[in-house]
């Protein structure tokens, strides 16, 4: 498979009706595959690869019919081999099917974001995304009122953090279609309805984890202008996000042990009626411990949270749950591969499109304090963290 260049032809996967088709279609298995796993369990693992896979297939398609691939695909591949070489090793040092399955979903989810990429997305390739977001905001709100507005509603979500991140998500559909659409225009009107019911919605899930990444998102669509206008700006935004989550996930450890902690506690009672120690500190200090013993490598690929805490639960973080399996190698390289997809909005930045992925790459960012979706634990809305991404990266001129 060769290297090309943008001079040797269009490096994207051309609009048509086969194109739309198959966004309507993956329109329709999101939805499908969020459902699956949470209400089938194991069983709709399958779904949510099969989703994960079409990005997959397409990039297979393009090397196969133009004979290579765009720069920034590979920029992005090669981006990647740092995490998927540490799980790989990690997995074959210490073999078990859970270490072969996180490896396989790095793959999945590079392949998903890689081939979808590729994809010429606008605002027209947008509205199948965004008429199945707009209509499953919308049944929801309507749940919630039948059900006389329960103060936490979770849908059909196992828990209202879940449905809380899946509404986040979804969120960015109903704001492409804003920022894309005539000021006035009836689409521009629904698309502020979608932003409101997903309002609504996040205020119905009391998810403060889903709270906080949508605060951070309005923070830098509202800032993006000022962010791009010099490289540097841009590039340092991604480096200050990512000590800010680190800093911020070594401070919810130390606060239980300290009085501000359990001010912020009261405070959070006082205005949400929820805990701020919502039970993450009773087993946070034994992953910290566990990753002491073994900093730079970790406890294996398939090492789960509950095999050092006694709970069975996740690390309900995403940084620690990366240094417990593959060490701060691994965490250094996860965060390379979201450098390089981060660098791939630079030339996009004047578009709504790359405005709302960088937004939502940062909120995505904040949510993982909470929460582990991004490469593994919860793909099934995690996926469309990387959806918005491929749309923010696409070479497509905004509508």
């Amino acid at each position: 498979m060769s290297l090309r260049s943008a001079a040797d032809g269009p490096p994207a996967i051309r609009p048509g009706t086969a194109r739309l088709a198959g966004i309507a279609l993956l329109a329709l298995l999101a939805p499908a595959a969020t459902l699956a796993r949470n209400v089938l369990g194991q069983p709709g693992i399958a779904a949510v690869a099969a989703v994960l896979a079409t990005g997959a297939a397409l990039l297979v398609a393009r090397g196969a019919t133009r004979g290579g691939l765009p720069r920034r695909t590979f920029d992005v591949l090669l981006g990647s081999l740092p995490l998927v070489a540490v799980y790989a090793v990690s997995s074959l040092a210490d073999p078990s099917l859970d270490a072969i399955a996180n490896l396989g979903q790095v793959v999945l989810v590079v392949g998903f974001y890689t081939g979808m990429a590729l994809v010429r997305w606008d605002r027209r390739a947008v509205m199948p995304l965004f008429w199945v977001s707009f209509a499953l905001l919308a049944l929801h709100v309507l749940w919630w009122g039948a059900l006389g507005f329960p103060r936490i509603f979770r849908g059909y979500m196992g828990h209202p953090n879940g449905l809380g991140m899946f509404t986040y998500l979804l969120s960015a559909f109903p704001l492409l279609v804003f920022l894309t659409s005539r000021r006035f225009s009836t689409l521009r009107n629904l698309a502020a309805l979608g932003l409101l019911l997903a309002l609504l919605l996040l205020y119905a899930t009391t998810s403060r984890s889903a709270w906080l990444a949508a605060f951070a998102s309005f923070v830098v669509i509202a800032a993006w202008p000022a962010l791009t206008r010099r490289r540097w700006r841009f590039l340092a935004t991604f480096v200050l996000a990512c000590v800010a989550v680190l800093v911020g996930t070594w401070l919810y450890l130390v606060a239980p042990n300290t009085e501000w902690g359990w001010r912020l506690q009261e405070l959070s009672v006082r205005l949400t009626t929820k805990n701020f120690f919502s039970g993450r500190q009773l087993f946070w200090d034994a992953l910290a411990a566990a990753v002491a013993e073994r900093p730079l490598l970790g406890h294996g690929a398939g090492t789960e949270a509950q095999s050092v805490t006694g709970f069975s639960w996740s690390s309900h973080n995403l940084y620690l749950q990366t240094s417990l399996q593959v060490g701060f190698v691994g965490l250094a390289a996860l965060f390379v591969l979201l450098w390089v997809v981060w660098r791939q909005l630079w030339h996009r930045r004047r578009t709504p499109f790359a405005r709302v992925a960088g937004a939502f790459l940062v909120g995505t960012l904040v949510h993982q304090m909470f929460e582990v979706s991004l490469t593994q634990v919860n793909l099934a809305n995690g996926f469309l963290v990387w959806l918005v991404l491929a749309i923010g990266s696409s070479r497509a001129e905004a509508t």
